[in-house]
C-alpha cells in the first residue's frame, strides 16, 4: 500500500536494532538523509548498509548518531575514520558478491531509495538499478524519495 510522507517523517519509522539499506550512486535519497541528520536521535542503534561510491556518495552514516553503525563495501574519504574505529564494518567484495550478499544474507527492515516520478501504473527504479533488485523484494518497508528530475 502506497502512503505519501515527508522526508522528515522517516525518522519516526526507525527503531534501535533495525537494519536500513541506503541506495548508493544516483539513487541515494539525499533529502531523507538530510532530514535524518537533523534528527540524529532516531538513528541510535540503527545499522545502515550502503554501497556508497567514492566521489558520489559522501555520507558517513555513523555520523548521524553516536550509536549508529554502518556496513560498507568500499572505502571513501568520508567513512575511512569510522572503518578505522570499528563503527563501520568494511566488507570488500566484487559487485556480484555484494548483490548476492544483499539478496541472500542481509536481514533488512527498511530500504531507502531515490526514484523517478511514478507513471500511471508503475514506478521505475530509475537509472540506478545496480543493487535495488536485491533489496526491494525483501525489505519490510521501502521508502522511495521521488526525484522528478531522475529519468525513468
Amino acid at each position: 500500500m502506497t502512503q505519501w510522507i515527508q522526508a522528515r517523517e522517516v525518522a519516526g519509522l526507525l527503531r534501535p536494532g533495525m537494519t536500513v539499506f541506503i541506495a548508493g550512486g544516483t539513487a541515494e535519497p539525499r533529502e531523507i538523509l538530510n532530514a535524518l541528520s537533523e534528527q540524529g536521535e532516531c538513528c541510535a542503534g540503527v545499522r545502515f548498509v550502503a554501497v556508497s561510491l567514492p566521489g558520489i556518495n559522501q555520507v558517513d552514516f555513523t555520523t548521524l548518531n553516536g550509536q549508529a553503525q554502518s556496513t560498507a563495501f568500499f572505502t571513501t574519504p568520508e567513512n575511512r575514520e569510522s572503518i578505522a574505529t570499528g563503527r563501520t564494518d568494511f566488507i570488500p567484495m566484487q559487485y556480484s558478491a555484494i548483490f548476492d550478499y544483499l539478496e541472500r544474507d542481509l536481514p533488512l527492515d527498511i530500504a531507502l531509495v531515490q526514484l523517478p516520478k511514478p507513471g500511471s501504473s508503475s514506478v521505475s527504479q530509475g537509472i540506478s538499478v545496480d543493487f535495488l533488485p536485491a533489496v526491494l523484494g525483501k525489505a519490510g518497508l521501502v521508502i522511495g524519495e521521488i526525484n522528478r528530475h531522475q529519468p525513468v
